[in-house]
């Protein structure tokens, strides 16, 4: 993982490097909804390049592994809606409109994802008092229905200042953690 694009607002080489790196990158397998069906594009590359100081939007890269020519380019905005369909399988519009299906080979590489990118569309808020939200792991069981009881818990994380390339969680600080699964609210 390193510097992905140069960024021609950066004055030194260090400052280029945080500025576009690739703060994510895993071999997924894709699907493709055409014609309202789902239609395999095979494997496939997927990134999370930007980062750094703001100056550029994070984007979501699906490429072709053997040319690494990008098929889809999608920028992180808050808005961005990635649904969790299954502990390894994230769907989501591009910028062009596709729509678009990855499978990771693990859960963990899921999360992971979801949570840089999560950390990204923080980034691109335009106040610091919005509040995003992200499933991270489908829920189980029956769906909650008008008048049920249901107990949640919810961690908060500090944003980090720059986005920076992780194989771990890119979470800074936890800020705390309320509720109990087992208590209903």
């Amino acid at each position: 993982v390193g510097p992905a694009v140069s960024n021609s607002l950066a004055t030194s080489p260090t400052e280029r490097m945080v500025s576009m790196s690739t703060l994510f990158a895993a071999s997924v397998h894709v699907h493709r909804m055409c014609r309202q069906n789902w239609q395999s594009v095979g494997q496939a590359g997927l990134a999370l390049i930007g980062g750094g100081a703001g100056r550029d939007p994070t984007q979501l890269v699906m490429y072709e592994p053997a040319t690494k020519r990008p098929f889809s380019v999608t920028c992180i905005r808050a808005q961005l809606q990635l649904t969790v369909t299954s502990q390894q399988q994230i769907s989501l519009e591009d910028d062009q409109r596709e729509c678009w299906s990855a499978f990771f080979a693990e859960p963990e590489q899921a999360m992971i994802f979801l949570q840089h990118t999560t950390l990204a569309r923080a980034a691109a808020v335009s106040h610091s008092s919005e509040c995003l939200t992200q499933d991270i792991i489908p829920g189980e069981g029956v769906p909650a229905q008008v008048g049920d009881v249901v107990g949640v818990r919810q961690t908060s994380w500090r944003r980090p200042e720059l986005l920076l390339p992780c194989t771990s969680s890119p979470f800074g600080a936890q800020v705390e953690t309320v509720g109990d699964l087992a208590k209903p609210l």
